[in-house]
């Protein structure tokens, strides 16, 4: 019996850790297919999102910057690169809208300062991509 129950503990436990899953995926194309699932989404859906839902997605976004971009950075291609920070300006225009987004992106620290140095490096200008999402909405 004591085997029994050292087998199913064993297995429990092997079956509860495969099923976890990594917010930044395994890989740089898990990760790709992540993150855009998560900004199409925001794109879809953000419009009608309360303050509570805007917190829990800064988190996730967050995440995203600081955990998960870090980790795949170096297997992405250029554009998948620039697609993401294209995203997260993009992110930022349905959360704040053109006034508060350009406040917002003045701030210092934290995704802030990784977004305007990460727009730099990549020749990004985020008024075009905001006045680009803006023209499609």
């Amino acid at each position: 019996m004591k085997k029994l129950y050292t087998l199913l503990t064993m297995s429990a436990l092997v079956f509860a850790t495969s099923c976890s899953t990594d917010p930044c995926g395994k890989d740089a194309a898990t990760f790709v297919k992540k993150n855009t699932t998560f900004f199409e989404n925001i794109k879809k859906e953000g419009h009608a999102y309360s303050p509570e839902n805007w917190d829990k997605k800064d988190g996730e976004l967050k995440i995203l910057v600081q955990d998960c971009l870090p980790k795949h950075k170096s297997d992405l291609s250029l554009n998948e690169h620039k697609q993401f920070w294209t995203n997260v300006v993009t992110y930022y225009s349905n959360r704040y809208g053109l006034a508060k987004m350009a406040t917002e992106i003045l701030k210092d620290g934290g995704i802030m300062k990784d977004l305007r140095q990460n727009l730099k490096e990549l020749s990004l200008d985020w008024k075009a991509i905001f006045l680009e999402n803006n023209k499609t909405q």
